[in-house]
Formats: structure tokens, sequence, C-alpha cells
């Protein structure tokens, strides 16, 4: 008996020399005791073998008939293993598979085109249910064409009965807001405001308010007012000096109410000194094409002497 070295397989028959496995060749194996197995898993004979250098000497009596044998050369390692499905069962499978799909993509397929032709039947015989009634055959030749409208504008016709009524007005699109424009004209005016107290010019000066003002803590004050407080300042000082910075503008969404926050330093000199610095805020609105004054009011002290 031989045995291969690599995969274990043995051979009874003395004459081969290379494993019909793997190819190695195959080994000399010493004299066992081997049983042989049936298919029914019992030992039926016993043979007793050399080495391969010497001669089979004697064979065990009792030997079963021949078709009862079966020798096992090799214990399969694989014997547990499921049995792999042939190639015809795969090929069944990927074609069964194949249909299945098919009918599926086929079914959809239908379906959404039976959905949109209810869709479509259903909106048209509802649009046709709501329409006007057909027009018989008979009275076909009596219809006239309506010849399709131009893309000239018709030229509103007055109502009936009244002659002077007005067309009715069209929406023009509003004019983009111009801030950069507001914001430099309401500087200017701030400017102005300032260079008419330092003068002294109080006629000048009012023509910046409005008629009516949120003067510091007295809402709704008039003009007159704010006249008489402005009044009283110009009689205790012949000589004001007023500087304007950090002034910022802010155009309300319409574009016809702003908001102007700066810093007023200044320097008063007469019947007694004063002096100080704060932060002021002023209101104003475009009325009849002029940015006026609508509010005033200081919204941070910094000092005043």
């Amino acid at each position: 008996m031989k045995t291969c070295p690599t995969c274990q397989t043995r051979y009874t028959d003395d004459t081969l020399r290379f494993c019909l496995q793997d190819g190695s060749v195959l080994e000399g194996f010493a004299a066992t005791q081997e049983p042989t197995v049936s298919l029914g898993g019992q030992e039926m004979e016993t043979v007793a073998r050399q080495a391969p250098e010497t001669r089979q000497s004697e064979v065990t009596q009792f030997r079963p008939p021949q078709s009862q044998i079966t020798h096992v050369s090799k214990l399969p390692d694989q014997a547990s293993s499921p049995p792999q499905p042939s190639g015809g069962s795969k090929m069944a499978i990927a074609v069964a598979g194949t249909a299945l799909g098919m009918l599926i993509i086929f079914g959809l397929i239908v379906t959404g085109l039976w959905l949109y032709l209810q869709n479509n039947g259903g909106g048209s015989a509802a649009k046709n249910n709501n329409g006007p009634v057909p027009t018989p055959m008979s009275n076909l030749n009596s219809v006239t064409a309506t010849p399709a409208p131009t893309s000239t504008p018709a030229t509103p016709t007055p109502a009936y009965g009244n002659e002077n009524a007005r067309p009715p007005a069209l929406n023009t699109p509003t004019p983009p807001i111009d801030t950069v424009t507001a914001s430099r004209e309401i500087s200017q005016q701030i400017n102005n405001w300032r260079s008419y107290a330092e003068s002294g010019n109080l006629d000048s000066q009012m023509q910046t308010y409005a008629s009516t003002v949120d003067y510091y803590r007295k809402r709704g004050a008039s003009r007159d007012f704010v006249r008489a407080d402005r009044a009283r300042a110009y009689r205790l000082f012949n000589s004001m000096s007023i500087n304007i910075s950090n002034m910022s503008v802010s155009v309300g969404p319409s574009g016809e109410t702003a908001t102007a926050v700066f810093d007023k330093e200044w320097v008063f000199e007469g019947a007694r000194r004063s002096t100080g610095k704060v932060r002021q805020q002023l209101e104003l609105r475009l009325i009849n094409g002029r940015w006026l004054i609508t509010g005033e009011r200081d919204v941070k002290v910094y000092y005043t002497n």
C-alpha cells in the first residue's frame, strides 16, 4: 500500500507512483491491519500488507462476495458538506427570477397607464359637464366665428350711461428705492440744520422741521413750540459751535422715512458757557420732496458742562 505525503490519500495499487489527487510522489506504507468498510459501515475484511519493498504475503480469509465489498482509499473531508446545485438548477433559478421581475415591471407599467387614463378621462368628463351645451347641427350656419383678440391693448370704454367714467387704473411697478441718494440728501439736510444753528438763523432752521415733532420728551409738539425753545438758546448765547461726527443714516422700507444717528459736540459762549457731547437721533420724513425732521432726542450723553 502507498500513501500521499501531501493529502494522505492511500492507494492499494502498488504500481502507482504519483498521487491521483495532487500529483505528489507516493510513499510506501508500513504493514498495518486496515479494515475494509462496506456501504453499511461494517467491517468486512482485514488485509495484511507489507512495505513497498516486499510483496504481498498473505490475505486474510473470509472474503465476502465482491459485490458487497467497497474499498475506501480516503475518508473524504467534505462528506458532511451540503450538495452544491448543479448548473441546470442555477440556470432555472436565474430564468425564473428574470421572468418574475419582468412580470412585476409590466404590472407596474399597466397600473400606471390605467391610472393616467382614468385621471385624464375624469378631468375631461368634468370639463365637458361644466361647459356650454353643444350647438345643434341645425344651428351651425347661424353661428359666426369670433376673431381672436390681437396683442394691441384695447382702449377702455366708459361704463354704459356714464360718459365721465374713468378707466381702471393700471398697476405700474414701483421703482426701486435709491437709498444712496436718500442718505446723501438727508446728510445734507442735517448739515444745513447745524449751519443755521451756528449762524443763529432761526427762521431757516425752523424750515428743516415738520409741522409736528416728537421733541425730546414732548410728543407731537408743534413747530411753534420748537421755535420758542430754540429762541431761548439764541438769547443766552451769542456764539455757537457745533461739530457732527460718526453719522449713520438708515432709510425705511417705503423710502419715505429715515433715521439719522450721530455724535454732536458743542461749545456755546455768551452770558454763560455751555459745552457737551451727546449721541443724538433725528427722525425724518420725505414731505413734498424734502426731508423734514419729525423727531429729535438724545440717545446717550457723553458729558455736559
